[in-house]
């Protein structure tokens, strides 16, 4: 799939309890053909949510897309993730690691579910 050369993409996880929908707006990058999303803090709850989970949708603005999402914790997977980000953020991504240095980094593999009509 072609992706879209767009900063960010709208994630809808679901409650890691209640199954509740819910969505935020996050930085993403392409690696090894696939969409790379992450934190600099996992106790954020879409990161909760999504390694309880498993599962998500993402948008690009042209209507959800189902996906498995897949923790990375290899470490040089992860560095290869924060180096893609500083090179498609070069500016915000500097300013605002400092904000965070305290807090535990994550990333996701995003793989479309083949299952999607829109795919």
């Amino acid at each position: 799939m072609n992706f879209p050369d767009r900063s960010t993409l709208h994630l809808t996880h679901f409650g890691r309890r209640s199954g509740k929908r819910f969505q935020v707006k996050i930085w993403y990058v392409i690696l090894d053909g696939d969409v790379w999303i992450g934190s600099l803090d996992v106790e954020r709850n879409w990161v909760r949510n999504l390694g309880a989970t498993g599962r998500g949708e993402i948008d690009f603005g042209d209507g959800p897309i189902a996906c498995s999402c897949r923790r990375i914790h290899e470490e040089t997977a992860l560095a290869r993730f924060r180096e893609a980000i500083r090179e498609k953020h070069p500016i915000l991504s500097r300013v605002i690691a400092p904000l965070v240095r305290r807090k535990r980094p994550g990333a996701f593999r995003l793989t479309l579910d083949a299952q999607d009509p829109s795919h």
